[in-house]
């Protein structure tokens, strides 16, 4: 994703460029592993969400979810939706189910690095609204961790090599690991619910074996949850660099590449590798710049009802994103001052691996950008049709906060074309919201508060 240093110019993670936005994926082979074991996708959970995902598009049968003593055809078929929801969440223990996990972020060299673990091995990752994987590097270091081999298995996926807006990785090796998140428990629910009651504090293991157990009403687990909480999701695909390389543009620092945390959920299809949010149960997060936390839910957080300040995301695939970028339709693009005049649709994507703005080169230098940019501002639509504005400037960009504005190469053959522009706004034009929160599957987006959310608690 680039351009992550901390010195010169680009001081910061941010101008990492967008790691899913303008990824590329090599095989190292001349066929994709994705069949090396003779299913669409290499592990146990893949093929039976592919099987699942399959029948219940065309059975009938799928109504009932009870099986007989002799299970016919037909009732394994019907049986498969709920095996699939057990193999998408965390093995929990009974009696201890949490909907959403909050986690403490550190703002270090201009992006957010939270903590998880891979098997016994404790690590450090950036989180990346802008990329999809998690990563690892193969080296060792005090910082991000060191995987050792009991940590990974075999995944039967073939290596790829991935490159992004300011990095370029080394062989990226496809390995299984169990992925493991300690926070505390957190009410994403829109209602006002008891405290939960039982001990101050204390852990429970939330995974993807128990989620399926929890009941739709908001208050229903309130009374189970601990203070403290973990998420264990067994058998993630995730992906081990061999070395990284900070293209033009990004500092040579030893801080200016660095693992990922991704957390776009959906991919373009099976030739992207799985993504992690998309083997999990995870349907929504939100990140607050207040309190520097960032929470993972498996509750949608943004009431369906509120429509002012919430939008509506565009799906960026079609123009040849490799991803389902959380992005939004731009109607009016000022920069220092000037509104920049264009008959060509401009959609910015939400980033939070990137400090300032990462440009599509088309749009930089066919626009003010290119002179120099001391302020830049967006104007969108929210669902009720009121006006979000979000933006940035050296002015009110200070301590903490880095604008800087760099042109990228965005590979997909619809910004290529002309058919589009894009922009990666990153942290910058995020500090001043207070918080970011997606709810992935439903597809909408909500920058700043007015309603009771887990970024707000």
């Amino acid at each position: 994703r680039g351009g992550r240093g901390r010195g010169g110019a680009n001081r910061g993670r941010g101008n990492r460029g967008s790691r899913g936005a303008t990824r590329r994926e090599y095989h190292a082979s001349e066929y994709d592993a994705n069949a090396h074991d003779g299913t669409p996708d290499g592990t146990r959970r893949s093929l039976l969400a592919s099987v699942a995902l399959l029948l219940a598009r065309s059975s009938p049968a799928l109504a009932s979810p009870s099986i007989p003593a002799r299970p016919s055809p037909p009732a394994l078929a019907a049986s498969l939706p709920a095996q699939l929801v057990d193999a998408l969440a965390p093995s929990t223990e009974p009696g201890r189910v949490a909907d959403a996990l909050r986690l403490p972020m550190t703002l270090d060299g201009g992006t957010y690095v939270v903590r998880y673990a891979i098997g016994d091995t404790a690590c450090r990752g950036v989180v990346d609204t802008g990329s999809p994987f998690l990563t690892m590097e193969g080296r060792c270091t005090d910082y991000w961790g060191c995987l050792k081999e009991s940590d990974a298995r075999p995944s039967g996926y073939g290596d790829t090599y991935e490159v992004y807006g300011l990095q370029e990785d080394g062989v990226t090796r496809w390995v299984l690991g169990d992925a493991r998140f300690d926070g505390e428990v957190v009410d994403v629910t829109v209602e006002t619910v008891p405290p939960p009651v039982g001990p101050a504090a204390g852990w429970s293991e939330t995974s993807n074996a128990d989620s399926a157990n929890t009941s739709s009403s908001p208050t229903s687990s309130a009374n189970k949850l601990a203070t403290k909480q973990r998420f264990t999701f067994p058998e993630v695909l995730l992906g081990v660099t061999s070395d990284v390389t900070a293209k033009e543009g990004s500092s040579g620092s030893p801080a200016s590449y660095a693992p990922f945390v991704g957390l776009v959920k959906e991919r373009a299809g099976d030739w992207i590798r799985p993504t992690f949010l998309g083997q999990t149960d995870v349907t929504s997060f939100s990140l607050d710049f207040t309190t520097d936390t960032l929470v993972l839910s498996r509750r949608e957080q943004i009431p369906r009802e509120l429509r002012a300040g919430t939008m509506s995301m565009v799906d960026l695939r079609p123009l040849g994103s490799p991803v389902f970028h959380y992005a939004v339709a731009v109607e009016e693009l000022w920069i220092n001052g000037s509104r920049h005049k264009t008959d060509v649709p401009i959609y910015v994507v939400f980033d939070s691996g990137t400090t300032g703005m990462l440009v599509d080169r088309d749009l930089f230098y066919g626009s003010d950008l290119s002179l120099g940019t001391f302020e830049c501002h967006m104007k969108m639509r929210a669902e009720d049709g009121s006006r979000v504005q979000i933006g940035s400037s050296l002015r009110t960009c200070t301590s903490r906060c880095l604008f800087l504005t760099l042109p990228i190469d965005v590979p997909w053959d619809g910004v290529r074309r002309g058919e589009a522009h894009v922009i990666f706004a990153g942290l910058a034009f995020m500090f001043n919201q207070g918080s970011l929160t997606v709810d992935a599957d439903a597809r909408r987006v909500r920058l700043g508060g007015g309603f009771k959310g887990a970024a707000f608690l």
